[in-house]
């Protein structure tokens, strides 16, 4: 309906819009809010959903006045693309709020047409021309700030992608490592039984010395049994076959039990075995699987300490997390193990080490007498150490933990074990 205002009362296109921006603003958030695809709307703080709009606003109130811009447009749209990026809107949503905004403006545009019928229209025209002039200005700023996020975010997912790879083709690379070396020490240790099977058909040994092969061979065929085991095992956790059986249960009484049924094969080497925890720990876990991660742990740390302390602890991390940590005093990982688990924990070895083991050239199994043998068997290196500890680390991550390493050669060896409280499948 037109007004009866007079010409001369008539206020001018732009102060009327002034007047009318909290009104524009309203509008156009409702019209955001009653679009289901913009989910990320209706959470936004009056200011934080406005954003720079209100300057855009002020530019358009600028160019009708004829009055010199504070500001460019371009870049205050740019600028209002990274806040909706930052809030998760896709590009189609800012662009349907752009519409919305704009159709607002335009709404009001026809509004003051008609409560002053009698306006000039070259200057709805003209106005009518900003508006769409400061629309194509505001998408060309949001779209280029958006290209040029998705193009960092590109990158990132590129960088990301190819650090995943790298480590990927590392962890293959140092998987690789230890099945040869695995596959030499089932080589080496057949070779052991074969040279006692055959020392042990001369007739003319003396029982003392086909005691010595006996025993030889019967812990060459443990270490066999052992190795294919641990392989095993290890398949059966690499091919997912391993399924979780998650109950409530003491750790506490776990972990105490586990040490005291370790303490006789700790005191046959004259080593101290301690366990310090807390009376009670109830934690929602596989009970079987965090006993087999410990006894792993514990009796390799026996096995390989010669002196010294192996400890067992552990306690609750905050509210929601727990860890275990076996620590000896013996002889220390080297850096390729430790790698395994983690490249940062320590150094890898030099590429260029004058005592990198090379089995590509131990190809035959050596005959040796029955004291080479004895001597090459009774020396207590580690028998395939990295298949048990790779492991350790398979079956932390299916219980949904991690495991750290810190270790110094002759110093001793600390396994972190760390757990949520509750399981989360």
């Amino acid at each position: 309906m037109a007004s009866s205002i007079s010409d001369a009362d008539l206020p001018g296109l732009a102060a009327y819009l002034f007047t009318r921006r909290e009104a524009i603003l309203n509008h156009w958030r409702n019209q955001c809010e009653q679009d289901t695809t913009l989910l990320n709307v209706s959470g936004l703080a009056r200011e934080e959903f406005n954003n720079m709009i209100p300057l855009l606003l002020t530019i358009l109130h600028q160019r009708l006045q004829k009055e010199p811009e504070g500001n460019d447009p371009v870049e205050i749209a740019a600028a209002h693309g990274l806040h909706r990026w930052q809030k998760g809107l896709t590009l189609k949503n800012l662009l349907a709020e752009i519409n919305y905004l704009y159709a607002g403006v335009i709404r009001e545009l026809q509004l003051y047409r008609e409560f002053f019928p009698d306006s000039d229209a070259d200057i709805l025209i003209r106005s009518y021309q900003e508006v769409d002039r400061l629309k194509t200005e505001t998408m060309l700023g949001s779209v280029r700030e958006y290209d040029q996020q998705q193009q960092i975010a590109a990158a990132s997912r590129a960088n990301r992608l190819q650090y995943t790879l790298d480590q990927l083709q590392e962890m293959t690379r140092l998987r690789g490592d230890l099945l040869r070396t695995s596959s030499h020490d089932l080589k080496s240790s057949f070779g052991v039984v074969r040279n006692a099977a055959i020392l042990l058909d001369q007739a003319e040994k003396p029982e003392e010395e086909r005691t010595k092969l006996l025993q030889m061979l019967n812990r060459n065929l443990g270490n066999i049994h052992e190795m294919l085991q641990q392989l095993t095992d290890l398949s059966r956790l690499e091919a997912g076959y391993e399924v979780l059986d998650i109950q409530h249960f003491d750790a506490s009484q776990l972990l105490y039990g586990l040490v005291e049924s370790a303490q006789p094969l700790a005191a046959q080497k004259g080593l101290i075995l301690r366990a310090d925890g807390p009376p009670e720990l109830l934690v929602s876990n596989d009970s079987v699987k965090i006993h087999r991660i410990v006894q792993n742990l514990l009796l390799n740390a026996i096995k390989y300490t010669q002196t010294g302390i192996v400890s067992v602890s552990w306690s609750k991390e905050g509210d929601f997390r727990w860890y275990i940590s076996v620590q000896d005093s013996g002889p220390g990982l080297s850096d390729g193990l430790v790698a395994l688990f983690s490249k940062q924990l320590l150094p890898k070895a030099e590429e260029s080490a004058v005592l990198e083991r090379d089995f590509s050239e131990v190809d035959e199994i050596p005959n040796l007498t029955s004291e080479e043998l004895d001597h090459a068997t009774s020396q207590g290196l580690p028998v395939s150490e990295g298949v048990g500890l790779l492991i350790v680390k398979r079956l932390c991550e299916l219980l949904g933990g991690m495991v750290e390493i810190e270790s110094i050669i002759d110093v001793g060896t600390l396994f972190r074990i760390r757990l949520m409280l509750e399981h989360k499948a």
